[in-house]
């Protein structure tokens, strides 16, 4: 089993060698996933003269000498691992990977949001690198809790917007598209904003 998901880390790999549209969602997957975590985890916020919200982070995602000093921007290797085995069948709906299904299971506050959502991220910027105008349901994510819901919910915004930054000032429309990227929530009853 270890030798056949290596196979399939090694062909994810290769993929992203070979062939341009993966190989530039991929890229694109790891800015929004950096962006998203940068900001995530820093606030500084002020309001401006004209009663706005003025964001003080000065960030240059190229240059690592701007970024919070407690970030790093590295996977971990279970996190890489699993996006690497996973592209193949993202990538092409004749893969036999589309009848596999992976679980990830570690221990509270390991990384298993960022695995998941950065596959997430590979796959909204892979469709729509395929197909600009591509801009239906991808993904959809349950939880047994309604807190935990929310607290994802947020993660998982905080990346669309990433990836919107990314769709408005880093690509273009000929690659992503004019259409914006969202996400939606229900809670169900009184929970639902």
């Amino acid at each position: 089993e270890c030798k056949t998901y290596l196979k399939r880390m090694r062909d994810g790999l290769g993929l992203i060698k070979k062939d341009s549209k993966v190989r530039k969602a991929f890229q694109y997957m790891n800015l929004a996933v950096l962006t998203q975590q940068i900001r995530y985890s820093h606030k500084t916020r002020e309001w401006n003269e004209k009663g706005e919200l003025e964001d003080q982070l000065k960030i240059n995602l190229k240059d690592k000498n701007t970024w919070p000093e407690d970030w790093l921007g590295n996977w971990y290797s279970f996190q890489i691992g699993f996006i690497l085995a996973c592209i193949k069948g993202v990538a092409y709906p004749d893969s036999g990977d589309r009848n596999i299904v992976d679980t990830l299971w570690f221990p509270t506050g390991g990384g298993k949001t960022e695995a998941y959502l950065g596959l997430t991220a590979f796959t909204i910027f892979l469709r729509r690198i395929k197909n600009p105008d591509d801009a239906g349901t991808v993904t959809l994510m349950r939880y047994t809790l309604r807190l935990l819901t929310a607290q994802q919910f947020q993660r998982a915004s905080s990346l669309i917007c990433a990836m919107e930054y990314i769709r408005e000032k880093i690509s273009s429309p000929e690659i992503l598209g004019s259409k914006r990227f969202a996400i939606g929530i229900w809670l169900g009853k009184s929970f639902t904003p």
